[in-house]
């Protein structure tokens, strides 16, 4: 910085972002793995309070743009737009007591977040697994969520899991069969997938003992399906 507080040029560059790596811990919150894989309340009000009051670039129509690396390879941009909807933001104390005390989910906060400014997700992810603007209508694990039709043997759940593969051998697919409490089956729908084919983390998060966390209400985990491929 110069004299007068101003951020200098370095080898003929201009600051457009800041970036930082996730390391929160997301112990005594409703939904730790997604807050432990998000901009934390006290780390995005920091990022966006030094964006709007960076005066070296009072001449620039955007403010600072500020960049998550999440610890599953994702890549979360958020654009700050200084509008009366980002004003709470700034003050993350207040969002961070709610999520530690239970009262506000993450996936709730991350659609506030939205609703502020402009959130991207640059680099998916198992969890972030639909790149582009996140909006108010956000879930995590989105692709995973949507469901077959409900089948009373868990072998039709899987056959027609595997029939929406069809030939496709580019890459393998899988997902999960879920048994509800009535014994009937639905299958999640086939999600493309690299490296161990029935890894639990690709479709769902885990608990700290590694426990699948299901996230269709009123099912439980009956099984994993995958297919082969050429690869």
């Amino acid at each position: 910085m110069d004299g007068d507080g101003k951020l200098t040029r370095f080898l003929d560059y201009s600051l457009e972002g800041l970036y930082y790596e996730s390391a929160a811990d997301g112990a005594g919150t409703a939904e730790p793995w997604l807050y432990e894989r998000f901009f934390t309340p006290t780390d995005l009000a920091s990022g966006i309070d030094f964006s709007i009051m960076d005066v070296a670039r009072e001449k620039y129509a955007d403010f600072l743009k500020l960049y998550a690396l999440i610890s599953e390879s994702a890549v979360l941009q958020y654009q700050p737009t200084h509008h009366l909807d980002e004003a709470p933001l700034i003050n993350g104390s207040d969002f961070d007591a709610q999520l530690k005390a239970g009262t506000l989910k993450p996936s709730d906060y991350v659609r506030r977040v939205a609703q502020g400014g402009e959130l991207l997700v640059l680099k998916g992810s198992a969890l972030w697994d639909v790149t582009g603007r996140v909006d108010d209508q956000w879930q995590p694990y989105a692709n995973s969520r949507r469901l077959s039709p409900v089948f009373v043997l868990a072998d039709d759940a899987a056959c027609f899991a595997h029939g929406q593969i069809g030939s496709r051998r580019d890459q393998a697919y899988a997902g999960l069969i879920l048994q509800d409490s009535h014994k009937r089956y639905v299958a999640t729908w086939p999600v493309a997938v690299s490296g161990a084919r029935f890894a639990l983390d690709r479709f769902r998060p885990l608990t700290a003992d590694g426990t699948p966390v299901i996230l269709a209400e009123g099912y439980s985990l009956y099984g994993v399906y995958a297919s082969r491929w050429s690869g």
